[in-house]
């Protein structure tokens, strides 16, 4: 029998670092004494095998004792996921839960770019994050276009509040991203482009609520319109069965005293009767368009 032995990857830190003037990725603890940005999933981890104190993950500001830090939401999945992003001694840490696929792509960008300093690495960081934001919108405004099409036939309560939840997460995660940007702008120089990318993200979340706002509003529209339907139906039907329920019932009373009941063509005379008001109603309804 023949067996296989299949070994798992398993990356804990990941190291951005510069030798030589040659900018390279790793995962060799050893480099991290030329690294330039150092990402872990948990923060024990990072402050494992770097000077990175401890007491940073407790700060409530982004400037803490001289120590920029600051988060990034991503979403990844339909969720957001947090980057904690700290600038330390010329260094830029970094850990949380997004894929670490996701960082390992952007530092291969930086060393085929060989971004050698901080600002253009910090400018990465923000243009991955924009991108994936930018995709999320995206998909958000693909959902909203074909929810758009079936709401006159199938308006969708669930869905709608559904597709509201998810922009205003984006919503969310962008004025994050815009709050990251204006505090790293605080300690190092961040490209006027990316700055100006940001804004028109978070003008684009906040129109795409406005469409979701628009398109609530509609959503009702239809839902009232059909109920008003329904109420209009419902009481064509009680016009017309009200005066033939009167008739039935004044013969139903069963006076003693009441000629017609013995006249032999009383029952086909008033079922005519009842037939003709039912029809003059039904084409009078008809004319004036109730129906």
């Amino acid at each position: 029998m023949l067996s296989i032995l299949v070994v798992t990857r398993y990356v804990t830190v990941l190291i951005l670092y510069i030798v030589n003037n040659e900018v390279k990725v790793g995962e060799d603890l050893g480099k991290i004494k030329y690294s330039l940005w150092v990402h872990a999933e948990k923060f024990e981890e990072l402050a494992k095998h770097t000077s990175l104190p401890k007491s940073i993950v407790q700060a409530k500001t982004s400037l803490y004792k001289g120590v920029l830090c600051s988060y990034l939401l991503i979403p990844f999945n339909g969720y957001l996921r947090k980057l904690n992003v700290v600038f330390y001694n010329g260094r830029i840490y970094s850990w949380g839960d997004v894929p670490l696929t996701f960082i390992e792509t952007i530092m291969e960008y930086c060393v085929s770019n060989k971004f050698n300093n901080i600002n253009a690495i910090l400018d990465t960081i923000i243009s991955y994050t924009a991108e994936e934001l930018y995709k999320a919108i995206e998909n958000v405004s693909v959902e909203i276009d074909r929810f758009e099409e079936i709401i006159t036939q199938k308006p969708e309560l669930k869905r709608l509040h559904r597709i509201l939840s998810r922009a205003r997460r984006i919503r969310k995660a962008i004025f994050q991203l815009n709050s990251f940007t204006s505090r790293i702008a605080l300690s190092v120089k961040v490209s006027d482009q990316i700055v100006d990318d940001v804004r028109r993200l978070l003008d684009h979340a906040d129109r795409l609520l406005e469409r979701i706002t628009l398109l609530t509003q509609f959503h009702y529209m239809v839902l009232s319109d059909k109920v008003n339907s329904v109420v209009q139906k419902l009481t064509i039907i009680s016009a017309i069965f009200l005066p033939l329920t009167l008739i039935a019932s004044i013969y139903g009373m069963n006076f003693r005293y009441m000629p017609e009941l013995n006249h032999p063509l009383a029952y086909p005379i008033v079922l005519t009767a009842m037939l003709v008001i039912a029809v003059g109603q039904l084409v009078y309804f008809r004319k004036k368009k109730w129906i």
